[in-house]
C-alpha cells in the first residue's frame, strides 16, 4: 500500500537479505540489495533514470479497391437486399453464365455454374408488335387500342422451348422453337421479342444456333437451313 506522499509501505516482512527492483515505462530498471531489520522501520529510495523511449505503430493491411498492377477492381458486396440481376447489368464482374437445359429452359448462373435459375422471358415481355402499338396515337383508335391492351394482359404467353443462347457482355440473345428470338440488353432483366425479316420475308423454322461475338454483329441459323445476319444489334437483318 502507499501513504499520502505516494511512498510504498510494506508490513509483515521478516528480517533478512532481500533484492528489490523498481521499474516504470520509459525508465531504466533499478535493483537494490537490502539487509532488512524487521525490528526497526527502514526507508529505501530508488532512483530511476530515463531510458530509451520507442513507439511502435501497427498498421493492418486491408483489401485495396484499386489494383495498381492490374485493371481489376473489387471489394466486398453485401448480398442483403441486393438484386444480383440489377448488379450484373452494371458490373462486368457479376455477369451471369447462360445455358439451355435439356428440357429447353433458358437458365443463368451468378455463382460460376454452381446453381442455375430459370429465366422466363415473358415476365416483362416487350415485343416489337407492342412497341409499334405504343407508338400509335391516333385519337379515333384510342378505344380500340385500350381493349386490345386489356386482352393482351389477360393472355397467357407460353415460354418457347429454347435451343440456343449467346451472350456478349450484358447483351443476351436466346432462340428456340417456332423462330422465337429474344434479346436482352441488361443481362436478362428485360427481354424484347425480335422477328428477323427482310424484303417481306420473315425467319422460319426453329432457331438452332446463335452467334453474337459482340453487341452489334450476329448470326442466326434455323432448322430450315436459313441463315440470318445483323450488323446493327438486330435493327435490320439480311437473309443469306
Amino acid at each position: 500500500m502507499t501513504d499520502s506522499h505516494g511512498a510504498f509501505l510494506i508490513a509483515g516482512l521478516l528480517t533478512g537479505n532481500y533484492k528489490a527492483q523498481a521499474q516504470a515505462p520509459g525508465f531504466n530498471t533499478t535493483v537494490q540489495d537490502l539487509n532488512y531489520d524487521a525490528s526497526r522501520p527502514s526507508t529505501y529510495n530508488f532512483t530511476l533514470n530515463v531510458g530509451s523511449v520507442s513507439e511502435t505503430v501497427a498498421v493492418s493491411a486491408q483489401n485495396t479497391l484499386l489494383q495498381t498492377e492490374t485493371s481489376t477492381m473489387g471489394g466486398p458486396v453485401n448480398s442483403t437486399g441486393r438484386n444480383y440481376a440489377k448488379l450484373a447489368s452494371n458490373s462486368p464482374g457479376l455477369l451471369p453464365r447462360w445455358t439451355v437445359s435439356a428440357s429447353g429452359s433458358l437458365q443463368r448462373s451468378f455463382d460460376q455454374g454452381k446453381s442455375w435459375q430459370t429465366v422466363d422471358v415473358n415476365v416483362t415481355p416487350t415485343s416489337s408488335a407492342s412497341l409499334e402499338i405504343a407508338r400509335e396515337s391516333r385519337a379515333k383508335e384510342a378505344a380500340k387500342e385500350k381493349d386490345a391492351d386489356k386482352k393482351l394482359l389477360k393472355q397467357k404467353i407460353a415460354s418457347p422451348v429454347f435451343r440456343a443462347v449467346s451472350a456478349a457482355g450484358s447483351e443476351v440473345w436466346a432462340g428456340g422453337s417456332g423462330g422465337a428470338l429474344y434479346h436482352s440488353l441488361d443481362a436478362g432483366n428485360h427481354w424484347t421479342r425480335v422477328v428477323p425479316s427482310s424484303s417481306g420475308t420473315a425467319l422460319t423454322g426453329d432457331i438452332i444456333s446463335l452467334e453474337f461475338p459482340d453487341s452489334q454483329n450476329g448470326k442466326v441459323t434455323t432448322s430450315t437451313s436459313e441463315v440470318w445476319t445483323t450488323g446493327d444489334s438486330g435493327q435490320t437483318w439480311q437473309k443469306q
